[in-house]
């Protein structure tokens, strides 16, 4: 009851009814939820048609029917997992209206919203709960870092996204060497960045029977039991005739070395036997650089062509100049070259220096390519990469035995990151992305005609970046208490920006 009577406070709370709060394009709620539901359901469907369409041809690759009907179900069942969150919003915020009377900022503001997160995540499939936990979980975080530290309660520490990212990869990569990447978006990221020779490899379920016949012939036959010397003389000629067809396959970089140089300079810069790569270890490197800086750079060039698409039409080549040569898309690709070359050239030269690799090689090598990201700090990066390494050490608790229950806990962090991002996108929009605020308005078309005069009486900067829109409300529809109080207030700031 104290807990009740502390969120129903008058003093965060206001008489306004829900068409002069929040759907004030529509003043009936039975109607807007309806069309609004659908509206949002119809352009999920769109978007993730395409995503899982997309995904369906690159990775799953089968046409029949069973494959076909699971990507079309994954369709609808994602598009109702968003569309409940419009849903339920009405019901409950229109409801808990009409039932108390009032508007209360508490509840309203996280109780409700942690509620309908929480509900509707159960409709997506369990395997998507987990990453989408993590992306809003990204968004939250970084909104509340912001909102910390600019108002003095977390200090202000110089580079802390380069430090906080040089931190994690050091964790994250020795990881990833010790148990290999995962299926994750983030795990795809950095294979394409990194590449998979640095990485644990994982034997597959249909490589298994191969390697029993290749390593114990005998017992699948049915023979006797061989000893555990044939055994390892079977396995080191094993080993053996793989070294050598691996190096007559690889790109023979050191025949190019004159013999009288060879001993002092493969030493150097040859590749050692234990190395992965089929190049030598210096071109590794290099590539390793180059790769990853030249798609980096293409692929935000392209990004800023796309944005800049509808001045195309007026002057193409200066948009795709001025796109090639921003410093920002430049400082990216460099940012990615760098980190994946050192990453890579540290590793090999671990390698020649204790004569193969170890585990804790990854951990160094996170440790000195993780200062690259001063050419382009980014907090988004560092805090996703972040929250992936503790979602990577949470996936280990459960597999250990150390969480029980992990399903409550993912579902218990998307209802309170998307609570979080709910309070930011209406309240404090200045302290959000703006490619988020934008994602927001695409996706509902509706985040910025929300009501936001009256808010600023309990959140003044609930207003900024939405000074110059007024709400077009019907008298017919609105109380009493609003036309006595707030339209006034909205003529003279109307009348103010007029003369302006």
């Amino acid at each position: 009851m104290t807990v009740l009577s502390k969120l129903l406070n008058d003093e965060f709370s206001t008489p306004f009814n829900c068409y002069e709060i929040a759907h004030v394009w529509d003043p009936f709620c039975v109607q807007n939820a309806f069309n609004f539901t659908t509206d949002i359901f119809i352009k999920c469907c769109g978007l993730y048609g395409g995503l899982f369409i997309a995904s369906h041809v690159v990775f799953v690759r089968k046409y029949d029917v069973p494959s076909l009907l699971s990507t079309g179900v994954s369709i609808l069942r994602s598009s109702a997992f968003i569309a409940n969150h419009v849903l339920m919003f009405f019901i409950l915020f229109c409801g808990s209206r009409a039932l108390l009377g009032k508007f209360y900022f508490r509840l309203h503001a996280f109780p409700i919203t942690f509620l309908i997160s929480y509900v509707s995540l159960q409709i997506e499939k369990k395997s998507r709960r987990g990453p989408l936990a993590l992306y809003v979980l990204n968004i939250g975080s970084e909104c509340l870092l912001r909102i910390l530290v600019d108002r003095g309660i977390l200090p202000t520490i110089p580079h802390a996204p380069v430090i906080l990212f040089t931190l994690t990869m050091t964790a994250l990569l020795f990881l990833i060497r010790k148990d290999g990447y995962g299926s994750d978006p983030v795990s795809f990221a950095l294979r394409l960045v990194l590449g998979t020779a640095e990485a644990h490899k994982r034997k597959s379920k249909k490589q298994r029977p191969n390697i029993m016949e290749a390593y114990y012939p005998r017992v699948i036959e049915g023979s006797s039991t061989p000893n555990k010397e044939s055994l390892v003389e079977e396995k080191s000629s094993s080993e053996t005739t793989t070294r050598r067809r691996r190096r007559n396959l690889d790109v023979n970089f050191n025949e190019l070395i004159p013999d009288s140089m060879k001993p002092k300079i493969l030493s150097e810069l040859g590749k050692h036997v234990t190395c992965r790569h089929r190049e030598s270890c210096v071109e590794y490197s290099v590539m390793g650089f180059l790769h990853p800086f030249a798609a980096a750079w293409m692929g935000s060039t392209l990004f800023s062509i796309v944005k800049k698409a509808p001045k195309l039409r007026y002057d193409p080549l200066s948009v795709i100049k001025s796109s090639f040569t921003d410093p920002k898309n430049v400082r990216f690709g460099l940012f990615l070259g760098s980190f994946a070359g050192i990453y890579k050239a540290v590793n090999c030269y671990l390698r020649h220096r204790y004569d193969g690799p170890q585990n804790w090689h990854s951990a160094v090598g996170g440790l000195l390519a993780g200062p690259s990201m001063l050419i382009y700090p980014h907090t988004t990066i560092s805090l996703y990469f972040f929250w992936k390494l503790v979602d990577t050490i949470f996936v280990k608790g459960v597999k250990e035995g150390y969480i029980t229950n992990p399903a409550t806990i993912v579902n218990i962090t998307y209802a309170i990151s998307v609570s979080l991002i709910a309070y930011f996108v209406i309240l404090q929009p200045r302290y959000m992305r703006p490619s988020y605020i934008r994602l927001a308005n695409l996706l509902t078309e509706k985040f910025h005609l929300l009501n936001r005069c009256f808010v600023t009486y309990l959140v003044p900067e609930a207003i900024e970046g939405y000074e110059d829109y007024f709400a077009d409300l019907h008298p017919d529809h609105t109380s009493q208490k609003f036309k006595e109080c707030v339209i006034p207030w909205l003529l003279e700031a109307k009348d103010y920006m007029r003369r302006r």
